[in-house]
């Protein structure tokens, strides 16, 4: 596990990112789905050039789940490389919020409290938050041409 690295220096103390940036970085996200059968699993994204000086550990991203659902996550390690290479990786849709929720430590805090209260790690970033914190995500829709509306 590492942080990638961008050229000069973030403004988020705490998140400098320590190894340099390749044309290949891959995001393991937890989702954010109650279901009992992902327990801790990670899922791998594959993360856009566009994005990747704007990705930290912490950070909340919406990321394609399932067929066509787009869900949140958190990203909580990085990679070169994708260990599963037989799979179809997905990319990240869109960040959420600029500013990253946790730091790696913080992260790796958390790790050790899903183990130690043998909870999953989904469920321990959910009580980490407050109360009322969720994602706000807005679907806007937009007409490009009335032709368009009228014939489809």
């Amino acid at each position: 596990m590492f942080l990638p690295s961008v050229s000069g220096t973030t403004k988020y103390q705490g998140f400098v990112r320590s190894a340099p940036l390749t044309d290949s970085l891959y995001a393991n996200v937890v989702v954010d789905i109650q279901a009992r059968e992902l327990n801790d699993r990670l899922f791998t994204y594959y993360v856009p050039p566009y994005l990747a000086s704007e990705v930290f550990i912490g950070t909340q991203v919406l990321v394609p789940f399932g067929k066509e659902q787009l869900v949140g996550g958190c990203i909580v390690s990085f990679n070169n490389e994708p260990e599963q290479r037989n799979i179809e990786i997905r990319e990240i849709s869109e960040i959420l919020d600029p500013e990253p929720l946790f730091d790696r430590v913080y992260v790796d805090f958390l790790r050790w409290l899903a183990d130690f209260y043998c909870s999953s790690l989904s469920d321990v970033i959910q009580a980490a938050l407050p109360a009322d914190f969720s994602p706000r995500v807005k679907r806007m829709v937009t007409l490009i041409k009335q032709e368009i509306a009228d014939h489809g």
